[in-house]
């Protein structure tokens, strides 16, 4: 079984990967292209200028640096919101807090700038998601948390089902992620000799599994598919307690009869298809090297990022920022490498000798350009008929190169084809007196929207992750009372407990913090800026402070504002401001704030409060107590309901029990009654049966004829 999983594995990684070669191999050159020294020269323009200056002006690579420090200055992360009647607003809210929260502790900034920087130079990006326990040195904690991964050289070692359109490949039905491995390492791990793989050749020649010392394996995740039959049953005496009977083509009957002995009642059925995603690990010889089974999720946790994506004879093609601009910027450099080799020679003559003047001298004038030495010698001539010594100079010189008037202006015209291609970024660092901030700001945009692409797509590639992130987070999240850390918006940490029992205002009973109740939206807002959203939050609301006449208002107003600057040396001073809004009620105390200010009262009460603060205290501790006695009759509520739950059930489990027995006492007592009746009918008969066969006597006295006796009468 395995043996053909990893044999189908490979024939569809063949399918994937041949057609994209030739562009993922372009998409590599790219990079290079951009970071790798000497890469601009590669190809034929390399053997054209062997032994000849080879300058790089890399306008590329800035232009490249200004898209990244734009998406660095306005970071992208999805957002969450309520989509059904069953979600709440303070869930989703809570589900960004916990994306948060995994994102900071796995350093996903570093997965998400090494995928943004592959797309928006080469074309394809990508990272990934995995989920790892929370303590894995303890043996007794399952908990687990999602990570973040950077992948890197994405365009060489993740590869989709070829089939998929969508850009976020979520109708992707399997996919790879490759890794490289020494040969030690491999051998060591696995137990198996890498020279198993020369017959790699003979199954797949085009991708080479093996190569340099290196061994490469890949992760191989497949979508399954299931058909399902889900039964819902509702308990009679409340209907707000379901319960659901879920099996994969199996007889659940004593499931269904427990049910209906415990008082739930059939409500309605449905057929669905789950979505489980396994993951593999196979090598180039199609083995399967690892069954790591199902992952949490329904979708395959890589996520794609591309610069520029398009499909050209059914086949996915994607390029970056850099294509476009090779050949100006190859151009450029070869102009300039001409122009510095002709500055060089420019104004030296080279004198001409013949080989009897140079003989032994060559290495003095080949290294004067270097010594500089005051002079320089040459052999003297003979006369051929009398031997005489003859002063003879050089037979000539060379002339001097003279740069053509075409050069310059070919200089000229590459410049201005890089700044076209990459986008012509001097403009918007231009500054030039005399000129509003609109007017900045709207060159500035203009510069923004040239690159807005990359940041657009890139947008789409977080949606999807939000997507997995949460398909993962109501499967690993589900643990009831967990406690755990959420990150707010301004990037103050908080704690949440999840799946808290809570009623609402009708009673009835929920659950806070539940993340598979409800479904929810995940979205991102991308708009071209020249600054932070901090910045410009702070940028509008110091232009709206002349207008505020009130006082309190422009206090707050103020301290929003030094919450939002950034500086050194301002912590102190935003955290004077943000215990100033807690004070005023226009900011929202964390829990951890709440129980610091419950310390400080603490504190304070140590000390003899005036009448004023007695009574504004009482008046707080009565506030408290009903708070506690509103807590403690929800709790109240909560037992009573569980018990009045459990009571009904006993109930119903008595009634039928004491109606079965009555029923059973009815039936004996009619079955002894009909008995005694015909035990008594049995007896008349019989009695009857016996008078009329007995004789009838000889003479019976008539009473009428005898005398009749007199009666004694009283006084």
């Amino acid at each position: 079984m395995k043996d053909d999983i990893g044999q189908k594995a490979l024939k569809r990684f063949t399918a994937a990967y041949e057609p994209v070669r030739d562009n993922r191999l372009q998409c590599l050159s790219d990079r290079r292209f951009c970071y790798e020294a000497g890469a601009q020269w590669e190809g034929g323009l390399e053997d054209q200028f062997a032994n000849r200056p080879r300058f790089e002006i890399n306008k590329v690579h800035l232009s490249i640096i200004r898209i990244q420090n734009e998406y660095a200055n306005n970071r992208i992360e999805p957002r969450f919101r309520p989509k059904d009647s069953a979600s709440s607003r303070d869930t989703a809210d809570t589900l960004a807090g916990l994306y948060r929260s995994d994102f900071q502790d796995s350093n996903g900034k570093e997965a998400f700038d090494n995928a943004f920087g592959e797309a928006c130079s080469g074309g394809i990006g990508a990272f990934k998601l995995c989920a790892e326990y929370e303590d894995e040195h303890d043996p007794e904690d399952e908990r687990q948390r999602i990570r973040f991964e950077p992948i890197v050289d994405a365009d060489q070692t993740v590869f989709f089902d070829n089939s998929s359109i969508r850009k976020d490949k979520a109708d992707a039905m399997w996919a790879f992620q490759i890794f490289s491995l020494s040969i030690e390492s491999f051998e060591d791990r696995f137990g198996k000799l890498a020279a198993s793989f020369d017959q790699v050749d003979n199954v797949n020649g085009i991708y080479e599994w093996i190569s340099n010392d290196v061994v490469r394996i890949a992760e191989y995740y497949e979508v399954e598919l299931k058909p399902q039959t889900v039964e819902t049953y509702a308990l009679k005496a409340d209907e707000s307690l379901v319960e659901y009977l879920t099996k994969e083509d199996e007889d659940y009957s004593e499931d269904r009869q427990e049910l209906t002995d415990r008082g739930f009642v059939f409500k309605k059925s449905k057929k669905i298809k789950t979505r489980k995603i396994h993951k593999y690990l196979i090598d180039g010889a199609g083995e399967v090297l690892e069954d790591c089974g199902y992952i949490a999720g329904k979708y395959i946790p890589l996520i794609m990022a591309y610069g520029k994506r398009v499909f050209i004879n059914g086949i996915e093609r994607a390029i970056g920022h850099v294509r476009i601009a090779r050949d100006p910027q190859q151009l450029y450099n070869m102009m300039v490498s001409a122009l510095a080799e002709s500055a060089a020679e420019s104004g030296i003559q080279v004198p001409i000798f013949t080989a009897d003047q140079i003989a032994g001298h060559e290495n003095t004038w080949a290294d004067h350009a270097v010594t500089r030495k005051p002079y320089l010698t040459i052999n003297p001539s003979l006369d051929p008929m009398t031997g005489a010594t003859i002063a003879a100079g050089p037979a000539g010189f060379t002339q001097p190169p003279t740069v053509p008037p075409a050069m310059a202006a070919l200089i000229q015209q590459m410049d201005a084809d890089v700044a076209q291609q990459t986008g012509n970024q001097a403009q918007g660092e231009k500054l030039v007196a005399n000129v509003s901030a609109q007017a900045i700001d709207m060159v500035q945009k203009q510069v923004d929207m040239q690159a807005f692409i990359y940041t657009d797509n890139f947008a789409d590639a977080v949606a999807h992750c939000g997507r997995v992130w949460m398909s993962m987070a109501c499967e690993l999240y589900d643990e009831d009372g967990r406690e755990m850390q959420v990150v707010e918006p301004d990037g103050m940490e908080n704690t949440v407990e999840l799946n808290r029992p809570m009623a609402d205002e009708d009673g009835k009973i929920g659950y806070e913090n539940d993340l598979k109740a409800g479904r929810y939206d995940v979205f991102v807002d991308v708009a071209p800026s020249f600054s932070s959203r901090k910045d410009m939050t702070v940028k509008n609301l110091v232009a709206m402070l002349p207008g505020v006449a009130d006082q309190e208002l422009s206090g707050v107003i103020t301290s929003i504002v030094l919450q939002n600057m950034d500086g050194e040396g301002l912590d102190d001073l935003r955290a004077f401001t943000r215990k100033r809004l807690l004070a005023q009620g226009a900011a929202k105390p964390t829990d951890d704030e709440l129980k610091e200010q419950q310390k400080e009262a603490e504190m304070l009460g140590q000390q003899p409060p005036d009448a004023n603060t007695q009574y504004l205290q009482a008046a707080a501790g009565k506030e408290q107590a009903l708070a506690r006695k509103a807590e403690a009759d929800m709790h109240k509520v909560l037992a009573d309901t569980d018990k009045s739950r459990a009571d009904t059930i006993a109930t119903l489990f008595e009634t039928q029990s004491k109606q079965q027995a009555e029923q059973s006492a009815t039936m004996q007592t009619i079955l002894q009654m009909l008995s005694a009746m015909q035990t008594a009918q049995d007896g008349q008969v019989q009695q009857i049966q016996g008078m009329q066969q007995s004789p009838i006597p000889a003479a019976i006295p008539e009473m009428g004829n005898q005398p009749p006796q007199k009666a004694e009468l009283g006084a």
